[in-house]
């Protein structure tokens, strides 16, 4: 039975086309279940992973990502790679944007993921063509945490005392710890998932430039909006020029850029 692409994209077949499909499904079901009792964790992970792709194909026609925020260059994103084969980078990775100038209508983003660094790496050096950033991820966090420390406690002051003014005398001494506490509430809850996400990123950061990507900003975790944690946090641009010197080292011939 002729089951090539041609022959199954004409509608005259769509009988083969359901044979097709139910021959699919059936090595799928068969193929799933054989993974299960070898390697339940890597079922687990295969598929969630169709379960996401089903969803991102689904909601493709209405995904705009005009409303999602400008993501510049050295921008620390966090993208679901999807199932990849082999060596491929696969699952949820922090990247690193390349895009010189990424327009928010552009539906697609070039990043460079990362992996944290490990044991091993300190075991056998770094590979070729891979890259640890000599600034920790956290470190880039923890500065964002400062300036929304130096920033946030004066406008949040400022609202406060604004509000104290309105009152008599007795009624500032009586509302006066409920606006402290109000006002620590809010501090932490800007600062506190900052120092969180720096906690978990502190191991150290190295990249594989023979795992440049590009991919649909529907892959995008997070930052989504500017009030994400991630939202800001970008490496130097000595990194990124660091970055790209080992590209050109690795995939251009010299003097090939200057022609």
């Amino acid at each position: 039975m002729d089951f090539s692409k041609n022959h199954l994209r004409d509608k005259a077949n769509s009988a083969d086309f359901r044979h097709f499909r139910r021959s699919v499904f059936r090595e799928y079901a068969s193929f799933i279940k054989e993974k299960v009792r070898q390697n339940y964790d890597w079922s687990v992970k295969f598929v969630m992973w169709l379960r996401q792709y089903i969803r991102y194909v689904k909601n493709e026609k209405t995904f705009h990502p005009s409303y999602l925020p400008n993501y510049k260059r050295g921008q620390i994103v966090f993208v679901n790679l999807g199932f990849r084969i082999g060596h491929e980078l696969g699952g949820p990775h922090y990247g690193i944007v390349l895009d010189n100038d990424n327009r928010k209508k552009d539906g697609l983003i070039t990043i460079i993921p990362m992996v944290s660094k490990k044991p091993k790496h300190a075991e056998r050096g770094l590979r070729p063509g891979e890259y640890e950033l000599p600034i920790p991820i956290s470190q880039l966090i923890i500065e964002k945490a400062s300036v929304q420390l130096a920033k946030a406690p004066y406008q949040d002051a400022m609202d406060s005392i604004d509000e104290l003014r309105k009152l008599d005398k007795d009624e500032q001494m009586a509302q006066l710890p409920i606006y402290l506490q109000e006002f620590e509430r809010k501090l932490q809850q800007r600062i506190m998932p900052l120092i969180s996400l720096s906690q978990k990123m502190n191991k150290g950061s190295i990249v594989d430039t023979r795992q440049i990507t590009t991919v649909s900003k529907q892959r995008i975790i997070t930052p989504v909006k500017q009030s994400d944690e991630l939202y800001g946090v970008c490496v130097p641009e000595f990194i990124l020029t660091e970055i790209c010197t080992l590209i050109k080292e690795k995939y251009f011939q010299a003097g090939s850029l200057d022609d």
